[in-house]
């Protein structure tokens, strides 16, 4: 098992610059997607569920989820590029 402590500190500056740029991508989400996105992908929860807690059609819930992501792309592609 890995420990925080044996990573090389650039590496950890690394990983944190990367999560900071992924937080402010997710903000910068509307909240219609924001809210969609983060139920699925950080708390994995399916998508028939997204739908029942959100009173969206499984349809809308896709369409908003695939919009999500493909908004993410756009906002992290100069970061990865």
């Amino acid at each position: 098992t890995e420990r925080p402590w044996m990573h090389r500190p650039e590496e950890q500056l690394v990983g944190r610059e990367t999560s900071d740029q992924i937080q402010r991508a997710i903000q910068k989400l509307p909240e219609k997607y924001r809210e969609v996105f983060l139920l699925s992908e950080v708390e994995s929860i399916p998508n028939a569920e997204i739908g029942k807690r959100l009173d969206l059609s499984l349809a809308a819930v896709k369409s908003r989820l695939h919009r999500a992501r493909a908004m993410m792309r756009d906002f992290l592609a100069p970061y990865f590029d």
